[in-house]
């Protein structure tokens, strides 16, 4: 028997879509930078965050995983802020 829990289980498939991992990159350079006080930058590219499910997966996850945190791994402060692309 098989007794599915609570825990989050990362979609393998959708991790190695390239769009994924690009917003899971723009989302912890977000996070990041904000930890270390540069919090007028969100690095997110706001056309494919709106269209393309997998880029906006990967910048929340990211944005909830990496650099500061709530103590539970979730940082979700930045998630729905609209900045406006930023790519260098």
């Amino acid at each position: 028997m098989t007794v599915a829990g609570c825990a989050h289980e990362p979609d393998r498939d959708l991790e190695r879509l390239p769009a994924y991992q690009a917003g899971y990159a723009d989302g912890c350079r977000t996070a990041q930078n904000r930890q270390r006080g540069f919090a007028t930058k969100t690095f997110r590219n706001d056309d494919a965050f709106d269209q393309n499910s997998a880029y906006r997966s990967g910048w929340r996850e990211a944005s909830m995983s990496c650099g500061a945190s709530d103590g539970l791994g979730r940082n979700r402060m930045f998630e729905d802020q609209q900045i406006g692309p930023t790519r260098l």
